[in-house]
């Protein structure tokens, strides 16, 4: 199949009020359009690598955030190719609750077939962060499962209880998976994460930074980039 249809959702100015029947999807046949526009794929430097990552970033990031540069250099220099992508670029909407994830699910669903299809992946893993988590935990149990790896970056948790409830699935279905987190983070308490029950079962699967906010900056640029570095290096480890 040439080409494959992607979905990606236009918002309706007529929806001022959050109205989700004036929700549509519009068709991009073109694949070439959607490479060069909303996606950026990153080669692996080994020849003929199947290995994908998807990087489903915070829902205000860019795709080309620094963090995901230095993330992408890692992977591709680890044999892995990468597909990046932006929210805000991809699903034209203002707030992230609407329709109850259903629509961002479904993008990266579609993100997954087109690596399918288009590079023939051999396995597909996926980085996801913040909102990106979110939309992570909220997949059925199958598709997770269709996942080779999942990293949690900075999952957003109200209580003990509400981060059990949205990623212990995850940690459970997935052998490779891994949760990065700062226990400075203002989103994801570091004391609802040492009381979870997700701590307690899968302790080796997680990795604090001692210091830093919710995009793992610190106050200086030198000092952001060693800790995207670290992460990005724990990406690749078994």
């Amino acid at each position: 199949m040439k080409y494959l249809m992607l979905f990606v959702l236009v918002y309706n100015l007529a929806s001022a009020k959050g109205n989700t029947n004036n929700l549509h999807f519009v068709k991009a046949n073109n694949l070439d359009i959607i490479d060069s526009k909303e996606l950026v794929v990153e080669k692996s430097r080994a020849v003929n690598s199947k290995k994908w990552v998807i990087i489903a970033p915070g829902f205000a990031d860019g795709k080309f955030d620094p963090m995901y540069r230095v993330i992408t250099k890692e992977l591709t220099e680890a044999g892995f190719n990468v597909l990046r992508f932006s929210w805000l670029e991809m699903l034209s909407i203002k707030d992230p609750h609407i329709d109850n994830h259903r629509l961002q699910r479904r993008l990266v669903k579609q993100l997954k077939i087109y690596l399918e299809r288009k590079y023939s992946a051999s396995s597909i893993g996926i980085i996801a962060k913040s909102w990106g988590a979110r939309i992570t935990a909220n997949f059925p149990d199958d598709f997770l499962r269709g996942f080779n790896s999942i990293v949690l970056l900075a999952p957003n948790c109200s209580s003990r209880e509400d981060f059990d409830e949205r990623y212990s699935k995850v940690l459970s279905l997935i052998r490779d998976s891994k949760i990065i987190i700062s226990k400075e983070d203002p989103y994801c308490k570091f004391k609802a994460l040492e009381n979870s029950e997700s701590y307690q079962r899968y302790s080796e699967k997680f990795t604090f930074l001692e210091k830093s906010n919710h995009g793992f900056r610190l106050s200086s640029s030198e000092a952001s980039y060693k800790n995207f570095l670290f992460i990005a290096k724990k990406m690749t480890d078994k």
